[in-house]
């Protein structure tokens, strides 16, 4: 049984342990509390997904970022200490531009300094970032 609702209206807790309907919302933000290896393992609607605005993803078991894509509408996203390689990480090169406000990737097997600067590379991706591992930006760049 899944314990995802149909849509996000404000803050979700879910896990795939939840029963249905047990969650509750605020505000398009979503924390997960699972031990799921990837996001699409969470399951829940593209409609769910396409309500998130915050997802926090952090100390948990992710091991793949697959789902991700299903995040249209993320800005910001907590992925930190999981258990991401780095390509894994490096599938962040495909969010949304130019929206996304706060990353946290820190922590991860795949956290590298090469992975950082293939993010930062990726035009548009980090434009507006003001928080990023933790540490705020001035101009959007580390």
């Amino acid at each position: 049984m899944s314990g995802w609702p149909e849509f996000v209206r404000d803050v979700q807790t879910g896990s795939t342990k939840l029963p249905r309907g047990l969650p509750q919302v605020r505000s398009g933000t979503l924390v997960l509390d699972d031990q799921a290896h990837s996001l699409s393992e969470l399951g829940g609607s593209p409609e769910l997904w396409a309500g998130v605005t915050k997802l926090y993803a952090s100390n948990g078991a992710l091991r793949s970022l697959q789902g991700l894509e299903l995040l249209c509408n993320v800005r910001f996203l907590y992925l930190d200490h999981n258990e991401l390689p780095e390509r894994e990480l490096l599938m962040l090169s495909g969010l949304p531009r130019h929206q996304l406000e706060c990353l946290d990737i820190q922590g991860n097997p795949g956290f590298t300094d090469e992975v950082m600067q293939a993010l930062m590379d990726v035009p548009g991706l980090l434009s507006r970032t003001e928080f990023l591992n933790g540490v705020r930006l001035r101009d959007g760049r580390r």
